[in-house]
């Protein structure tokens, strides 16, 4: 049986990077990457549809069709993917396109939960309610949103960089997740966070600090002239992924914990929901977005030229 977990866990693990791989590869053939920001919109409206069913467990009534509409629309209001589309827009007209569209998916949850909530609802926990459809959209559709911010982090003439940077982000993140996930299950003795989730043990979070820095470190060796990494870029920006993918997990294992769910959706065997795949890079890609940012500034644009256009 558990050979079984195992096999399946590997197969899905692996599926996912290369349905991420086909679909650059797609993309990059037809010179669009339509297929990746359709993947992205529907990580994130999917995504915050399953969490609102985890709020519905603990009898919440969260505005669910509006708030997955919202957080769509805040995923895709990048000023990054706002540029592939306008190309020959000035960099100040994008950002002021990107901001627009921010304020108005904010705007339009904002006016649509208050009147929703006092023309149908009637009696039931308002507060509770309102919250929850916030608290999702910032959750998967503000965090979504460096799902196509992490893909355009190098210029736009380098293709094969983003594709390397955005596998970074997954195996990172997932690999770190299955290796602590296996580690701790053949060799854990010692509970990390038994009142959140009693399963995760201290050795399976150092293996998977461990995996997460080794895959940093073998993607500077073997990608460093095409990302643009030195070697301690490459050990950095894997803790930090391996870490926020920790941090992620903890945070969806709360809210589950509290709900009394035990997986956000049934239709990806052994691995739960949507939810339960997306919670780690829901925090590894803005981790390392910031992170790459901080050294790119620190190097003086060593990874990519801080002047515009160069």
């Amino acid at each position: 049986m558990a050979g079984s977990v195992v096999k399946k866990r590997v197969l899905f693990g692996a599926l996912m990077i290369l349905v991420v791989i086909g679909l650059f590869t797609l993309d990059c053939f037809l010179e669009v990457f339509y297929f990746y920001y359709l993947l992205c919109a529907f990580l994130v409206g999917y995504g915050i549809y399953e969490f609102y069913g985890i709020a519905e467990a603990r009898g919440i009534r969260p505005h669910k069709y509006l708030g997955v509409f919202c957080a769509v629309m805040l995923a895709l209001s990048s000023k990054e993917l706002i540029a592939v589309f306008f190309p020959h827009v000035t960099p100040q007209v994008v950002a002021g396109m990107a901001q627009l569209g921010i304020l108005m998916a904010i705007s339009i949850l904002v006016l649509g939960v208050f009147v929703q909530q006092i023309l149908k609802r009637g009696s039931g926990d308002a507060f509770a309610d309102i919250s929850a459809t916030f608290f999702g959209m910032i959750y998967v559709g503000f965090l979504g949103s460096f799902f196509v911010k992490i893909r355009h982090l190098y210029r736009s003439d380098n293709h094969l960089a983003g594709l390397l940077f955005v596998l970074l982000v997954l195996i990172g993140t997932k690999g770190s997740d299955m290796v602590a996930f296996f580690t701790g299950r053949k060799w854990g003795r010692r509970p990390l966070i038994p009142h959140i989730s009693p399963k995760k043990s201290w050795e399976g979070a150092i293996a998977g600090l461990a995996f997460g820095t080794l895959v940093g470190l073998v993607w500077a060796i073997a990608f460093g002239d095409i990302l643009r990494f030195r070697v301690y870029s490459g050990i950095i920006l894997g803790f930090v992924l391996a870490f926020a993918g920790l941090a992620g997990d903890l945070a969806e294992s709360l809210i589950k914990r509290k709900a009394s769910v035990k997986d956000s959706g049934k239709w990806i065997p052994e691995f739960g929901g949507l939810l339960d795949v997306i919670d780690a890079p829901l925090f590894g890609a803005p981790a390392v977005y910031y992170a790459w940012l901080l050294i790119n500034q620190l190097t003086n644009g060593y990874m990519r030229p801080l002047i515009p256009g160069q």
